[in-house]
């Protein structure tokens, strides 16, 4: 396929994508289509972490301030910042080539205080510890894992293992990977442009049958406890098209003669209350400077819960009006071969079917 792993149908393998954003990793099975209607890929585990580059790069930013503090302080030390983003940036993706690289950074106007310190790899591989890397990468592999498990398969069946993404370029996670599956199993020839390639083979015929990558709800006001609440409909993982309905539940009018009743769909984030790093966020001053600051109340339940469908609503209409309280529609959630979200309502009233299998959104 697109890494160049030489798999034939029946045969499973792991794609391990750490990219700049995100970690995901996936157990894929490689099967004849149907009618002989070329190949297809059968997702039989998948696990995602908030682990990337730009986190990587936050945390060598954090570790050179933190040591190097009183090159950063006052107006001068703080036009610094900027530069140093990009510079730890940088020595990431050469210490993948070397052992040592230089962090050096000056005022953006060419004038003004100056910074500059070696780096090694091992100064690197310390700070990954340090985070937590490499325990994390094992815990969403196993993640991944599970799902296969649950299907009748083993770590043992994998015939190998695609690293894809720019920080498989990492020497220390490319080891860590050897160390857990051998060296034989791993791939990582053209790990920038494996996805890539791997599109082209989908447009060539290849299918790939994937499952919903992250958490979905709905939310709604609870009368009883007068706040907004969320009940997950499809949960990360789960396949498309679904074979049953994914969810089922009655919805209630909020007020007396409520003509019609909104889906709101909301994805739902994987921010947790102890991954400090989750709560800060860099961000620029006036002066040009970067510094890190804590977000607000408001800005993590944001994160924490996006609205899919904000800017195209979805009402189901009650005619005639639902009086306050009343539990005026079952409704049944399922997912269609697009991953998009199909709701039918069934008026409790009446009754009658007012829709069904009607999109709502399209879901990540």
């Amino acid at each position: 396929m697109a890494s160049g792993l030489a798999l034939r149908p029946g045969e499973v393998f792991m794609l391990f994508d750490m990219g700049g954003g995100t970690l995901d990793v996936s157990v894929v099975r490689l099967e004849e289509g149907e009618c002989g209607q070329g190949r297809r890929c059968r997702v039989l585990g998948k696990a995602g972490e908030d682990l990337g580059g730009m986190r990587i790069d936050q945390w060598i930013f954090e570790d050179i301030r933190e040591r190097f503090w009183h090159a950063f302080g006052g107006p001068e030390g703080k036009a610094l910042s900027r530069p140093l983003l990009s510079a730890c940036e940088r020595a990431k993706e050469m210490l993948s080539f070397e052992n040592e690289t230089e962090i050096s950074v000056r005022h953006i106007s060419g004038e003004g205080r100056e910074f500059s310190t070696p780096y090694t790899r091992d100064e690197f591989v310390g700070l990954l510890e340090k985070r937590g890397v490499f325990p994390r990468l094992n815990a969403t592999i196993q993640r991944a894992l599970q799902g296969a498990y649950a299907r009748g398969f083993s770590e043992e069946d994998l015939a190998g293992v695609v690293m894809v993404g720019g920080c498989s370029q990492v020497p220390a996670i490319k080891k860590a990977l050897e160390h857990r599956f051998g060296r034989e199993k791993i791939r990582y020839d053209h790990p920038l442009v494996t996805v890539a390639r791997g599109a082209a083979a989908c447009a060539a015929g290849i299918d790939l049958d994937d499952h919903v990558q992250h958490d979905y709800a709905l939310r709604f006001w609870n009368s009883r406890t007068g706040t907004h609440e969320f009940r997950t409909l499809v949960r990360q993982g789960d396949p498309y098209p679904s074979k049953r309905p994914v969810a089922r539940l009655l919805i209630r009018a909020t007020y007396d003669g409520q003509a019609q009743m909104g889906v709101p769909i909301y994805e739902m984030g994987k921010a947790k209350g102890g991954d400090a790093a989750a709560q800060r966020e860099l961000v620029s001053d006036p002066g040009g400077g970067v510094r890190l600051v804590d977000l607000p109340d408001e800005e993590r339940e944001r994160r924490e819960a996006f609205w899919m469908n904000e800017n195209a609503p979805f009402f189901i209409p009650a005619h005639p009006p639902a009086m306050r309280d009343e539990s005026r529609f079952e409704i049944s959630f399922s997912l269609d071969e697009n991953k998009r979200l199909l709701v039918t309502a069934c008026d409790t009233r009446s009754g009658h079917v007012v829709m069904k299998d009607c999109p709502v959104v399209r879901l990540v």
